[in-house]
């Protein structure tokens, strides 16, 4: 189908499928598609599509909630380990510096041949403070692992989080073409979240191959494996959110658009 899109645009064969052809697709499983076949169970009991957009704008603003939530929490542990690192590091510099001093002291006396009594007991006091600053360094430095530990983990939750509320969102467009409602609510959150992936055309190190990570139903697919065959061909993105070539899913048919041509063109006429 895929092939076929490209192919009636150009009118002329541009693919060959073989089961050894040299850019395999390959269907990857992870948690984006995991996401939307979660949410696809929860969709096929709904009867109506506008309640099903319904459904998703309301799996889409509890999401975005939580989220909400977890970066105000991570942001103020961040804060916390930040000052904490802060005092420690002043405590490091402290350390390093009275163990400096004491290390020249020792030296400047060595080469004198050893300090006398009362410079020895001197520094003997001064080696036994040095040792219990580092006794009392130790555990705040393991504390600081724990929190720097934490922080990671709750990085990995929110940017899993992120991932499920980008595949939202990217659901809730692919409804909106059915339906043909208005998306402008979405498009301006697409503006402000991280570029979500569900193709990718991969090409370097002498392998070719095309990893599909997500798609809705089987039109959505063809859509994803058109436009990453689109990339195989060396076309870039397009400006219009009707083309296949457009960096985003959610507003494109099964169809090749003007734009995807004219790029098509472009790089025909270059090869």
């Amino acid at each position: 189908k895929a092939e076929v899109l490209w192919e009636t645009a150009a009118n002329k064969n541009i693919f060959n499928i073989t089961a050894d052809g040299n850019v395999p697709v390959n269907l990857v499983f992870d948690g984006r598609q995991a996401d939307t076949d979660r949410l696809k169970t929860v969709l096929g009991k709904i009867t109506s599509e506008e309640g099903k957009l319904d459904a998703v704008k309301a799996e889409y603003n509890k999401l975005a909630t939580s989220l909400k939530t977890k970066d105000i929490v991570f942001k103020a542990n961040l804060a916390n380990y930040q000052e904490a690192q802060k005092l420690f590091s002043a405590s490091i510099d402290s350390y390093n510096q009275k163990l400096a001093a004491y290390n020249q002291q020792v030296e400047f006396w060595n080469t004198r041949g050893g300090a006398p009594k009362g410079e020895y007991e001197k520094l003997l006091r001064e080696q036994e403070a040095i040792a219990a600053l580092q006794t009392q360094l130790a555990p705040e430095q393991e504390r600081l692992s724990q929190m720097y530990n934490a922080l990671n983990t709750q990085k990995e939750e929110y940017n899993s989080m992120v991932a499920q509320l980008n595949n939202v969102a990217e659901i809730y467009n692919r409804l909106t073409v059915d339906v043909n409602q208005k998306v402008e609510y979405y498009n301006e959150v697409q503006g402000e979240r991280d570029e979500f992936i569900t193709g990718l055309y991969v090409s370097g190190g002498g392998e070719d191959r095309i990893d599909v990570f997500q798609f809705y139903d089987r039109e959505d697919l063809v859509i994803t494996i058109a436009h990453e065959m689109g990339h195989a061909l060396g076309l870039g993105h397009a400006t219009s959110v009707n083309s296949i070539m457009y960096s985003k899913t959610g507003s494109q048919k099964m169809q090749i658009s003007t734009e995807d041509v004219e790029m098509l063109n472009a790089v025909c006429a270059q090869n």
